[in-house]
């Protein structure tokens, strides 16, 4: 009998030694992949590429790297050329792996 309770004792820290392993090293991975999940690439990742129709507005920009003008390196070109350069831009770089793995992880 003790021989059966020190096996049914031994079990359950097992199983609760295992469980706390498996969630610390859950809490570790989702660390990283907040951190991904809420960059400037991944945020440009998972948005829309009709910002792109705002390009005409970037020669007000005048150099400026700051936002909202901090996107208009996507375009180039003036007019309706430098709408559908940033739009292939835009969609070229969702296909990317890290596109694909943001947009498919967060």
């Amino acid at each position: 009998m003790k021989y059966v309770l020190a096996l049914f004792v031994l079990s359950c820290m097992c199983t609760v030694y295992t469980s706390a392993q498996t969630q610390s090293s859950q809490i570790l991975l989702s660390r990283p992949t907040r951190a991904a999940c809420n960059s400037k690439e991944c945020r440009e990742c998972k948005g829309s590429c009709d910002g792109c129709n705002m390009c005409p507005l970037c020669a007000l920009c005048g150099g400026n790297t700051l936002p909202p003008c901090d996107n208009c390196n996507f375009c180039q070109g003036a007019g309706g050329a430098g709408i559908s350069n940033c739009k292939k831009k835009c969609q070229d770089g969702k296909k990317t792996p890290t596109c694909t793995d943001c947009i498919k992880n967060c």
